[in-house]
């Protein structure tokens, strides 16, 4: 969560890297997700369909696209 809110407030401030954390922090949960579902991580239960679990994942591929855009965007307008 630290992570996360870093990223938001780089980013807000206009940091390139607060959008590469936010990246880092967005491929963590999809790292997580699949350990805890695969790995049977003590102390918690598998549950591949959990609504909210699903959305934080469908978040953070938006969250990738998003930020590649923006990355993209920035190096090009570096370049000229």
């Amino acid at each position: 969560m630290l992570g996360a809110l870093t990223a938001a407030a780089t980013i807000r401030r206009n940091r390139r890297w607060g959008w590469l954390l936010g990246l880092l922090v967005a491929a963590a949960s999809w790292v997580l997700y699949v350990a805890q579902e695969t790995g049977d991580l003590p102390g918690l239960q598998q549950t591949w369909w959990e609504p909210t679990r699903l959305l934080s994942l469908i978040l953070a591929v938006l969250y990738v696209r998003l930020a590649s855009r923006v990355l993209t965007q920035h190096a090009k307008t570096k370049n000229r």
